[in-house]
């Protein structure tokens, strides 16, 4: 069977997880303030915060209903929609967009046949390049500059030991820490 978090206590909080019965997705996450502080809103004991969670799903032949995940869509704590979180992925499972509460939308695409996205745009048109080791791990980041003169971009390389504990990271100046 699927294990599954219920409740977690800690000393000033209790964070309550709810599912859905048909698919064990997250439904709703419920955060409780155990404080008694008094502050400018009231006393804090008892105040809640609510994240909902839904989802819409692709429907392809042969694969069961309400499993390969199109969307999903958390609404914070805030009354109304207007603190909801849109992530989108295709039919592979690839992550391709993500557009946060303010409606910002970072696009992630050229996937790799593991999934993991080689070309990341954020809200603000700036194009983020990853080149990946053969077993994953990431080698280089590029932050492209605006314009063509790609002697300007941000480059990170990481450099890995065999058994994939992090050796070095060199920045664009050549500057580096070594692990």
């Amino acid at each position: 069977g699927t294990s599954q978090t219920d409740v977690i206590t800690t000393e000033n909080l209790i964070t309550d997880y709810d599912y859905y019965a048909e698919n064990n997705r997250l439904k709703q996450i419920t955060q409780t303030d155990t404080t008694s502080y008094t502050n400018a809103f009231g006393l804090t004991e008892g105040q809640t915060r609510v994240w909902g969670y839904s989802y819409t799903y692709y429907s392809v032949e042969g694969v069961p209903e309400n499993t390969l995940l199109e969307t999903m869509t958390i609404d914070g704590p805030l009354a109304g929609t207007g603190d909801s979180s849109v992530y989108t992925w295709n039919q592979q499972g690839d992550l391709v967009s993500f557009i946060d509460a303010k409606k910002h939308t970072t696009t992630y695409s050229d996937h790799t046949g593991s999934g993991q996205p080689q070309t990341i745009t954020n809200s603000n048109d700036v194009i983020t390049r990853l080149e990946y080791h053969p077993r994953g791990w990431i080698e280089k980041v590029t932050i492209e500059a605006p314009g063509d003169d790609r002697s300007l971009d941000a480059v990170t390389i990481y450099k890995w030991y065999l058994n994939g504990t992090l050796e070095q990271v060199t920045l664009s100046d050549d500057s580096f820490v070594h692990y």
